[in-house]
């Protein structure tokens, strides 16, 4: 009965912990690419301030 619930409990803790995995990949790879952007967006932004 103890190891069943345990077993229960694992079972339901996989699927969160996976999801979050893929949460902090996901928001860790938008903040990537949003860095790079910003590299390549900056000095284009800079060109359109001066002019």
């Amino acid at each position: 009965m103890l190891s069943l619930s345990v077993w229960d409990r694992f079972g339901l803790a996989i699927p969160r912990l996976e999801n979050a995995n893929r949460d902090v990949s996901s928001s860790l790879n938008m903040r990537a690419a949003c860095r790079r952007r910003r590299h390549w967006i900056a000095p284009v932004d800079g060109i359109h301030n001066l002019g």
